[in-house]
C-alpha cells in the first residue's frame, strides 16, 4: 500500500506506486490508502498488507493526521511483520 493522505506529495505517491508496481508485478498488487482507511487498521490485520510506503511530502499534515493512533497502528504492524519474518 502507498499512503496518499495529507502530507504525501502527489508526485511522490505516483512515483512510488509506479516503481513498486514495476518491481513487484505480477506477484503483488499495489494499492493506495488514505488517512481514514489507515486509521481503521483493517489493512494491518495479518495477511492483508506486505508493504506500507509513506512517500515524501510535508511533515505537518502527516503529524496532524497520524500522530497518536496512526503511528501506533503503523508501529504495531511493523513489529508484527518483523516478528513473522524472522
Amino acid at each position: 500500500l502507498v499512503y496518499n493522505g495529507p502530507g504525501a506529495g502527489m508526485r511522490s505517491v505516483l512515483t512510488a506506486r509506479q516503481a513498486l508496481q514495476e518491481a513487484l508485478a505480477p506477484c503483488s498488487e499495489v494499492g493506495l490508502i488514505g488517512t481514514q482507511a489507515l486509521l481503521s487498521a483493517e489493512w494491518a490485520r495479518p495477511g492483508q498488507c506486505d508493504l506500507l510506503c509513506m512517500p515524501g511530502g510535508a511533515d505537518l499534515p502527516y503529524c496532524k493526521d497520524l500522530n497518536g493512533r496512526g503511528n501506533q497502528i503503523i508501529r504495531r504492524w511493523v513489529e508484527e511483520v518483523l516478528t513473522c519474518r524472522t
